[in-house]
Formats: C-alpha cells, sequence, structure tokens
C-alpha cells in the first residue's frame, strides 16, 4: 500500500533535489543544458502544466544534451513527455 497524505511530503522531497543541489551531489540536466529554473511542461492534468519528468546527474557526468521528446505525447503513446538526456563520463 502506498501512504496517502496531502503531498507536502512529497513536495518537500522533491524540492529538496532542486533548492539543495550542494547537499545531495546532484545536478538537474535539463537546467544544466537550459538554464536553472526554466521548465517545459511533460505533462498536462486536467488543464494544468505538469512537470514530472527529471534527470539528476553526479558531477562525474557531463551533459551534451538534454530535451524532452514532446511528439510522443503529442502523438498518443503516453500522456508523458520523455526526457533523453546525452552524457558524458568525466574521468575524476
Amino acid at each position: 500500500d502506498g501512504v496517502s497524505d496531502s503531498g507536502e511530503r512529497w513536495d518537500t522531497a522533491v524540492r529538496w533535489f532542486f533548492e539543495r543541489p550542494d547537499e545531495s551531489g546532484l545536478r538537474n540536466a535539463y537546467w544544466l543544458c537550459h538554464g536553472q529554473g526554466e521548465m517545459e511542461a511533460s505533462h498536462v492534468n486536467r488543464g494544468s502544466d505538469r512537470w514530472f519528468e527529471h534527470i539528476f546527474v553526479s558531477r562525474q557526468f557531463g551533459v551534451d544534451s538534454c530535451e524532452y521528446l514532446h511528439e510522443w505525447r503529442s502523438d498518443g503513446y503516453s500522456d508523458h513527455s520523455p526526457l533523453l538526456a546525452e552524457l558524458t563520463y568525466v574521468a575524476g
């Protein structure tokens, strides 16, 4: 069984990755390519844009590209736009 609550715990946990990257050691691959704070809607729920798809990477990876594949959603393959990233391993 899943946990059912107001969503505050989920929101707090997810925001930790975005708001405290120094603690998690992870970086948002999309923001590295497109600028921090900029997001394309990856899902539409009841007419509202949502952002569920994310790729977080450690410092051992460079992000060469990161793009939403919106045509998968608009063509009806899914109700979400998948996120595709091309990464490079950075030896450290």
